[in-house]
Formats: C-alpha cells, structure tokens, sequence
C-alpha cells in the first residue's frame, strides 16, 4: 500500500506535466509565455525532487522499522 504523501506527490507531478489550457496563454506576449513555461519546468522538477526525497527517506526509515 502506498503512503498518502506519495499519492499526493505523484498526483502533483501528472497535474504539473499536463498542458496549460489555452485560456491561460491568451493575453501573455511572447516573454510571458516563455517566463510561463519557465515556472512550469521549474514546477516540475520541484515537484519530481520532492517525491525523489520523500521515497528515499521516509520510506527507508519506515523500511528499517519494520524489519
């Protein structure tokens, strides 16, 4: 069974990776759409690194308890 902490982080990475609804890009020019994606890439890797951290360490905390 998986940690509630990992389904919300795995649930935050497939929400980061999905494409901005066009509304979103409407009115931004050029710069802004390239700053958009920018934050959007740097979601995501927070978002990645984040779950990365949780797997490594709580789970292997949790793993040496219950052996």
């Amino acid at each position: 069974m998986q940690c509630k902490i990992c389904t919300q982080l795995e649930e935050a990475v497939a929400t980061s990776e999905r494409p901005d609804p066009p509304s979103i890009l409407l009115g931004l020019n050029e710069p802004g759409i390239r700053n958009r994606d920018r934050q959007k890439e740097e979601l995501q890797i927070k978002v990645k690194t984040e779950l990365e951290k949780h797997k490594r360490s709580f789970h292997k905390i949790a793993d040496r308890s219950v052996s």
